[in-house]
């Protein structure tokens, strides 16, 4: 097992403890485990592209790890702080609710999740946590433009998912893939 395969592991790992730590209200465990969750996040993909660790597997982990981690958030958040919770119901619904369409879509296609590791949902992801703490602080603004920022990840997410011949990993942008299916269109025809 690699390091960066570990802390992806540790990540879907400390999904349960960030769930039972909200339920039994405690606030402040919670936003230090959440945040070294976080982290391992950003250090996973940097390890393996620098200790040249990067697998199948590897990104698989990494993904099932932010599934687990961002989709188990809300329940967190609505255990800890339900009225703020409320507050920004639309814009949570609207981000996950895109992502998981794109995930949802992505698997129905390949069979199993998508795991494109864009540029820009790597960039959201980076800047989630920042934003999820300006709201606890008070300032909204930040997770909304987060959350809208997510919106667009999916799009792309979805459109890269329509636009692949099979499943590839990673695709780190949608002009990527669309060159990805014109060389899977000029191969076809030479392989007959």
């Amino acid at each position: 097992m690699t390091l960066p395969n570990l802390l992806s592991g540790l990540r879907i790992a400390l999904v349960p403890v960030l769930l039972a730590l909200a339920w039994m209200g405690q606030s402040s465990a919670f936003v230090v485990t959440f945040a070294v969750a976080a982290a391992t996040d950003a250090l996973d993909g940097y390890l393996a592209r620098r200790l040249r660790q990067v697998t199948e597997l590897g990104a698989r982990l990494d993904s099932i790890g932010d599934i687990a981690l961002y989709f188990s958030l809300p329940l967190a958040a609505w255990w800890l702080w339900p009225d703020l919770v409320r507050a920004e119901a639309v814009w949570v619904v609207a981000a996950a609710g895109s992502v998981g369409f794109a995930i949802v879509v992505g698997f129905v296609r390949f069979g199993r999740l998508p795991s494109h590791h864009t540029w820009a949902a790597k960039t959201v992801t980076a800047l989630l946590p920042f934003a999820c703490v300006a709201l606890l602080l008070g300032y909204p603004t930040a997770f909304h433009l987060a959350m809208a920022a997510m919106v667009a990840v999916a799009i792309e997410e979805l459109a890269i998912t329509l636009i692949l011949p099979r499943w590839t990993t990673p695709v780190p942008t949608l002009l990527r893939a669309l060159a990805l299916r014109k060389e899977a269109q000029r191969v076809a025809p030479e392989a007959r």
